[in-house]
């Protein structure tokens, strides 16, 4: 057995194994940086590798699609987007969160904290991606609550949508200001059960927004996802007074919701919330919260009476139909009524079918039976190669106009690996017409 290494104290030890641990947790924003220098210098050139892809691939078994993150990871946070260290506020997050994040604008990118789990990024690049589906018009046409938009800020906007969406929240704040009588830190630690807190709401009209606070800060952070220039910053105090807008002086937390938002208080909504535990024993709660609305449940008493009925005199021998019964065959009056439909076929009933002769030409057609080439005026035009080639071009050009457009919905890594196959198959294709490359390339 060798022998142990002897440290002169624990905090000699400790400090050498969290060089380790950092050299380990952050050694992939080294490689994305020699990845780098292997892409723009002449490094490889006595290696026989003709780019840096073929030499991650063939020594280290990397692939196109992690060289490609590797470099990006060191782009966005590197020091100075070129170098072998994080940056300071992104050393401790690892690869896997880094990748997420990744995608993320750098203003939500700003609100996390190596603390925030995988799950939890993962949960704030869901609801991100979910809003870019939702395009400007229809944001703007969403119908909008009158209450919401007689509000004079965003903060208050949001902590009104945050309380209609989130009752048992709404719940735990009436009842420390309401019944309590708290307020500042005490009335505010309510919303930050775990020092951190994301909550991310989504206001008719407005989008998806991310309210982003911690403990030891005075100030929160309102996050406009779908445009980063309408981000805020607001005092803990108007966090307070915003919230306190929201919580009317009745009875009972239910009825100050109720008359708030003129609504019923649903049952499942009525469930006791545990009060916040001491910091000796927090709770073990998500820090990015998402409130969701309950789905209303389904049940036989919503279908209409009149399918109801309908459905119970239909005779069970016929609710089963042959699908092959249910089909009609198309005609080419049916692509355009200008041309004559063929006349129905005569098929009499009782009457067995006769099989054709051998000798019979099966290809004979049936009377009423109608043909394309009986339309030549319909037939497609017979195209050159060269024609081919042409339409093929244009296709071309025309997916990568659609694919540009697409940008913000496709992560941009991705964009640019289908890009580059489009401009590919076009240099082929130019190459095919004048007679330098294999139709097989194509």
């Amino acid at each position: 057995m060798e022998q142990v290494i002897e440290y002169r104290s624990y905090q000699e030890y400790k400090q050498e194994l969290d060089t380790e641990l950092k050299k380990t947790a952050e050694g992939f924003v080294r490689i994305g940086y020699l990845l780098k220098v292997a892409r723009d210098t002449s490094i490889l050139a006595e290696s026989g590798y003709d780019n840096v892809v073929d030499f991650a691939r063939a020594e280290y078994g990397i692939d196109k699609t992690q060289v490609s993150r590797f470099i990006h990871i060191n782009d966005k946070f590197s020091q100075g987007g070129y170098a072998p260290e994080l940056k300071e506020e992104y050393q401790g997050f690892g690869y896997a969160k880094l990748s997420i994040m990744l995608s993320l604008p750098d203003s939500v990118n700003e609100e996390l904290t190596p603390d925030f789990s995988k799950s939890e990024v993962q949960q704030v690049k869901d609801e991100i991606d979910e809003e870019k589906k939702t395009t400007d018009i229809e944001v703007m046409l969403e119908e909008k609550d009158s209450v919401q938009q007689s509000f004079n800020t965003n903060l208050e906007k949001a902590v009104y949508q945050l309380g209609k969406d989130a009752p048992e929240v709404y719940k735990r704040l009436w009842e420390s200001a309401v019944k309590n009588g708290e307020s500042g830190k005490r009335f505010i630690e309510n919303l930050i059960p775990d020092e951190k807190a994301m909550y991310i709401v989504r206001i008719p009209g407005a989008g998806r927004c991310m309210l982003s606070m911690k403990a030891e800060e005075d100030t929160v952070k309102l996050i406009n996802i779908r445009d980063s220039s309408a981000n805020e910053t607001y005092t803990k105090q108007e966090l307070e007074d915003a919230l306190k807008k929201m919580l009317p002086d009745t009875d009972t937390w239910g009825k100050a919701w109720e008359s708030l938002y003129g609504e019923k208080l649903p049952a499942e909504k009525n469930a006791a919330v545990a009060p916040v535990q001491p910091k000796a024993a927090p709770r073990k709660e998500s820090k990015v919260i998402v409130p969701k609305k309950p789905e209303p449940e389904k049940s036989v008493q919503n279908i209409p009476e009149s399918v109801s009925k309908t459905q119970e005199s239909v005779p069970e021998s016929k609710e089963i139909v042959s699908e092959t019964a249910q089909k009609k065959e198309m005609t080419l009056n049916d692509v355009n009524p200008e041309i004559p439909a063929p006349d129905p076929k005569q098929i009499k009933e009782d009457v067995p079918e006769e099989k054709p002769d051998v000798q019979q030409d099966t290809n004979e057609q049936i009377p009423g039976q109608d043909e394309i080439q009986n339309h030549p005026e319909y037939m497609p035009e017979k195209k050159t190669d060269q024609q081919i080639i042409e339409d093929a071009k244009r296709t071309i050009d025309t997916i990568r106009v659609s694919l540009n457009g697409w940008e913000y919905t496709i992560p941009k890594n991705t964009l640019t690996a289908v890009l580059e196959r489009v401009d590919y198959l076009k240099e082929t294709l130019q190459e095919l017409m004048k007679g330098e490359a294999d139709e097989s390339n194509v």
